[in-house]
């Protein structure tokens, strides 16, 4: 007898959601969402907190003696774009691994923030005493001793106060500029015993005013050039201009726009010394007749701007004048009327010449 062999079918599976699952997709967005909320709000507090409500229109970071510093921190708003890139990061159509999907995420938000920390004009300033500092003093005719000897006192002071890296150099300049030495002002500390600074004139401040003195004039555009040659490399470029102002010759605001193309920062101190008396012989008056052994008088008309005094140097022909060829002279400010006591050994024409000099 064979045996019946029976199969039966498997039911068909039951169709239709699992509400469990569906539960779990939802709960699961909803987290997303939140947690890129949450993400914007705290970037956006953190924006309004220290960008948008801070005065100081800069954002500075210090570490050690290096400052950073965000010149315009509120392009830093391109950061809140990051929410987003979190979240489509789940409604990603690319068939990748969720670790490549992250690095994808990652990577595009470094780019914005690359993008933002440039807009924001990121910039590094580092603290440094590598300063140079040339000082350009005025020593010509017009400025008194006095000044010289204030302006002598500026730069010792400023040798003595410089930072261990700093520099400090001399030009002296009246018609032409001069380097001066300076000791104790190269990049060390100020030894013991250091000798004293002296500054001199380039010509005889009593002198009559011939042109050829190298005190009588004041170029001060030449003297800022030749400091542009004076700078070592990698040092802060500082000048410091000690002047009455009395430019006779060169352009010196000219040349101060150059000085800041040069990257040189310029300083000026006036001198608030009086300047020297100036004084004008104005007029020398004979008698009309003489006779030859008869004393007569020389008068001189002679104009000083303020009280000083002067030697006046009688000549009659090539020689001093014989009774009286030499005064000194205590000039008020004004007009002044000296006299000298002549005579005449010789029959004939006679010439006179007076010359003034250590005025002041």
């Amino acid at each position: 007898m064979s045996e019946r062999e029976t199969s039966k079918r498997a039911a068909p599976a039951a169709t239709g959601n699992n509400p469990g699952r569906v539960w779990r997709k939802r709960l699961a967005a909803l987290g997303w969402v939140v947690t890129c909320a949450a993400l914007a709000g705290i970037l956006f507090w953190a924006y309004r907190r220290y960008v948008l409500d801070v005065p100081d229109p800069t954002l500075t970071y210090f570490r050690g003696e290096t400052k950073y510093e965000l010149l315009n921190p509120k392009l830093l708003g391109v950061i809140l774009v990051v929410p987003w890139f979190v979240g489509v990061l789940s409604k990603s159509l690319a068939d990748l691994p969720w670790p490549q999907r992250v690095l994808s995420v990652l990577l595009r938000i470094a780019f914005v923030a690359a993008i933002a920390f440039g807009l924001s004009r990121l910039a590094r300033t580092a603290t440094t005493e590598k300063t140079c500092t040339v000082y350009i003093v005025d020593v010509s005719n017009s400025v008194p001793d006095e000044a010289l000897a204030d302006a002598q006192a500026i730069v010792a002071q400023a040798v003595k106060e410089k930072p261990p890296e700093g520099i400090v150099k001399l030009v002296t300049f009246a018609k032409r500029p001069r380097l001066v030495d300076v000791p104790g002002g190269g990049a060390e500390p100020v030894a013991e015993g250091t000798p004293e600074l002296v500054i001199a004139r380039h010509g005889d401040p009593k002198a009559s005013g011939n042109p050829s003195d190298e005190g009588a004039g004041s170029n001060l555009q030449a003297a800022l050039q030749l400091a542009y040659g004076l700078y070592p490399s990698s040092y802060l470029k500082r000048a410091v201009l000690i002047s009455d102002g009395a430019q006779t010759d060169g352009d010196v605001l000219a040349e101060a726009n150059r000085a800041r193309e040069h990257g040189i920062k310029l300083f000026t101190i006036p001198y608030t010394r009086p300047p020297p008396g100036e004084v004008a012989l104005q007029s020398v008056n004979l008698p009309p007749r003489v006779k030859v052994g008869e004393t007569f008088d020389v008068k001189a008309q002679i104009y000083s701007t303020r009280p000083t005094k002067a030697r006046a140097r009688l000549y009659q022909g090539e020689a001093l004048n014989g009774l009286e060829g030499i005064k000194e002279l205590d000039l008020k400010g004004g007009q002044n009327e000296v006299v000298f006591k002549s005579v005449v050994r010789y029959a004939g024409p006679v010439t006179y010449a007076l010359d003034l000099d250590q005025i002041g």
